[in-house]
């Protein structure tokens, strides 16, 4: 495993808490794993980039556009069972999630639909703050004994010495965003949304 979006340089500076400034490299991959998997839930999105081109298959229904799996970053090819290799003649739209033929070609997809390129989005650097703000609370969490020992019991309580933390199955303990940051992660992730209501383009 290896760090996908931030360096541990970068973490450092973005937050001034003792937890933060004691991290090795080691120490921030999963929990930048954790993070992203998080934020990629939350979006509906990759939020990193293939390094080589990966083919996807997807099924044509006979409309003009072909909605994506995934964002499509870079084109490489693009065959049809039912219209061979259109490669040279078609163009994404929406910023990726959607193809179609390029003017003045139309197409009309049917069958399987051979995609290959490079997938996925190369993190904003605003989404990126936001996933910095995630690592940081699953580093305090992660570093609060007590409290980390309560979300991983199955039922009952914990005490430690003096202190004592009663558990429930309330989902508010469970690592997500909103449990997470003390903000509305959906606001300052505003337009980075897995598109959602595509209709076909005439």
């Amino acid at each position: 495993m290896a760090l996908a979006i931030v360096t541990l340089e970068e973490m450092q500076a973005h937050s001034a808490l003792a937890e933060l400034q004691a991290l090795t490299a080691g120490a921030l991959e999963p929990l930048e794993a954790e993070a992203l998997d998080l934020l990629e839930a939350e979006l509906g999105r990759r939020l990193t980039v293939d390094t080589e081109d990966a083919a996807r298959t997807v099924d044509g229904i006979g409309l003009t556009i072909v909605v994506m799996p995934e964002r499509l970053a870079e084109i490489a090819s693009v065959v049809s069972t039912s219209l061979g290799d259109v490669t040279e003649t078609i163009e994404t739209i929406n910023d990726g999630w959607i193809l179609r033929g390029a003017h003045p070609y139309t197409y009309h997809w049917r069958g399987h639909i051979t995609i290959t390129g490079k997938w996925g989005l190369a993190c904003p650097e605003r989404v990126k703050r936001v996933l910095m703000d995630v690592v940081e609370a699953l580093a305090v969490r992660k570093s609060d004994l007590v409290s980390r020992r309560n979300e991983l019991a199955p039922w009952g309580s914990v005490s430690d010495g003096g202190l004592r933390a009663d558990r429930g199955s309330l989902p508010e303990r469970q690592a997500t965003l909103e449990n997470l940051l003390r903000y509305d992660a959906k606001v300052r992730l505003r337009g980075y949304y897995r598109p959602t209501g595509i209709v076909e383009f005439v």
